[in-house]
């Protein structure tokens, strides 16, 4: 039996609202508020891939934290961090259709290393997730 301390509806709509801001940020036009952003984080290349590590990365943790009440913590890991690739290759390629956008490797190889930092995290503190979101009995 599982006693949640976070309601699951509350974690999953922090997850949503986290992917809706990611998508939005990766799927606007770069001459409005994403370019507000980057200036302000430095607007170089490599900001901008910090950004995307950091942005993807929240993005596979949270989905981990909504997903944990309903799997085992390996296959939880396994799935967040698919699904996390999966959009963060997919909106990457996306920016290639959205007018002063575009793709770029660095972005790609980012978001790799964001779902790798992600998975990490989830590994070393993975049971810290459990005992604060969830408790076991």
């Amino acid at each position: 039996m599982k006693f949640v301390l976070l309601p699951r509806p509350f974690l999953w709509f922090l997850w949503f609202v986290w992917t809706l801001l990611l998508c939005i940020l990766m799927l606007s036009p770069s001459d409005g508020t994403v370019k507000t952003i980057s200036g302000f984080f430095g607007g170089t290349e490599i900001t901008d891939a910090i950004g995307h590590v950091i942005l993807i990365g929240v993005d596979c943790i949270l989905l981990y934290g909504a997903m944990m009440h309903y799997f085992s913590q390996a296959t939880t890991r396994k799935l967040a961090g698919i699904f996390a690739l999966v959009l963060g290759i997919t909106l990457e390629l996306g920016q290639l259709f959205i007018p002063s956008r575009g793709a770029s490797l660095i972005d790609l190889i980012a978001a790799v290393v964001g779902v790798g930092m992600a998975e990490l995290l989830i590994l070393r503190f993975g049971d810290a997730f459990t005992d604060h979101w969830v408790i076991r009995t």
